[in-house]
């Protein structure tokens, strides 16, 4: 599983990491929750979608990237 995490740009923090099956569906999700959320949808700019591991579900382990991948900016992000 892609682990993924939703980046805040204005505390400068991520979120707790998500796990999804590809890369589409994190960025489909990402897209969803800017759209309806009332807490992404007031600030949508301030969010970006980073690739942070990966998760190998049968052995249980975590692997971390190196340097997380920016995969999506919310619609006004910069």
């Amino acid at each position: 599983l892609l682990l993924c995490s939703i980046y805040d740009t204005k505390v400068e923090a991520y979120s707790a990491p998500m796990g999804f099956r590809a890369y589409g569906e994190a960025e489909r999700f990402f897209q969803d929750l800017m759209e309806t959320d009332e807490r992404y949808k007031r600030h949508p700019g301030d969010y970006q979608l980073f690739k942070v591991g990966e998760f190998e579900i049968s052995t249980g382990v975590v692997y971390p990237v190196e340097d997380v991948v920016k995969l999506r900016l919310a619609e006004g992000s910069k």
